[in-house]
């Protein structure tokens, strides 16, 4: 279905543990970023196979992703330092 905005680098169809059976949602991965936005653009609201499909883009959950990784091994580097105020690692925090 959306093979004709671009190529896709990944499909994932999500289903359920019990049952075996699609949730009703899948996570498409565009090469291109473009691409992704051109299918959201053209398909959002549409009729697939009888059903209306409202397409979104995925938004990453916190704590997830390289900067968290960088930034979770930062913080244990700098505790092991020594220790700072909450008032400092809040505001050392809030500048990155």
């Amino acid at each position: 279905y959306f093979e004709p905005f671009g190529d896709l680098t990944e499909v994932h169809l999500v289903m359920d543990r019990v049952t075996g059976r699609s949730k009703g949602f899948a996570y498409v991965l565009f090469m291109i970023p473009e691409d992704a936005v051109k299918a959201k653009k053209q398909t959002d609201g549409a009729i697939f196979q009888g059903r209306l499909i409202h397409v979104m883009f995925a938004q990453q959950q916190r704590g997830t992703g390289v900067r968290s990784q960088l930034q979770a091994a930062l913080s244990e580097e700098e505790g092991r330092k020594g220790s700072t105020s909450f008032k400092e690692g809040r505001d050392r925090d809030r500048r990155d």
